[in-house]
């Protein structure tokens, strides 16, 4: 006697992809939980094991994209980096009490919707490219960064900002610019990616 098997409605196996992608610059769990060994590995792989928030994001975002831990959830939150691992297990790092990091992504053509910053998984269109940055307060008009650089090796470039201010960010890159409102207030997006050269 044959037995039908039930098949996947194609409608539901398309909401998981699409969930995927939405969330591939994600967040982990808020859930905390005891930090298990193999992020501590992970970390010790990449030269970060040991390294307090503000060092760890910045060794991270400087990797090189295949150098960065298979398994690892970065996530970058307003007031610390929360780390998981495929368990969900998770370690929280906190970062200094006057200091917000703002990754950003400029693009041309291709971007998608992101609020944390992912050290691990966003991966933004131009990657490596020159640039001119400048970071302006918009209340006292005070110019916190002005430099000449390039996006990291993921596509994005980031940055410490005083918190609880507003600033207008403003990228050039190779006769093309654009500008955008960034704030460091609160739980503020620590990833920005509507900065559109044009």
């Amino acid at each position: 006697m044959s037995r039908k098997i039930k098949q996947t409605p194609w409608r539901v196996v398309l909401w998981v992809a699409g969930f995927a992608l939405l969330t591939a610059c994600g967040t982990p769990s808020a859930n905390e939980a005891k930090a298990d060994p193999s992020i501590q590995s992970m970390l010790a792989e990449v030269g970060a094991d040991g390294l307090d928030g503000r060092e760890t994001v910045d060794a991270l975002d400087r990797l090189p994209v295949d150098k960065r831990p298979d398994g690892l959830m970065a996530s970058v939150r307003a007031t610390s980096l929360v780390l998981s691992d495929e368990n969900k297990n998770e370690k929280k790092l906190e970062f200094p009490s006057d200091a917000f990091y703002v990754s950003f992504a400029p693009y041309l053509t291709k971007t998608h919707p992101c609020t944390f910053h992912s050290l691990t998984t966003c991966l933004g269109e131009l990657r490596n490219t020159p640039m001119h940055v400048t970071v302006t307060d918009q209340e006292s008009g005070e110019q916190f960064v002005s430099e000449t650089t390039k996006t990291f090796d993921n596509g994005f470039y980031g940055m410490w900002l005083p918190r609880d201010r507003d600033f207008t960010l403003q990228v050039e890159s190779e006769g093309k610019s654009a500008t955008v409102s960034i704030s460091t207030r609160g739980d503020s997006p620590t990833c920005v990616t509507d900065v559109k050269l044009s």
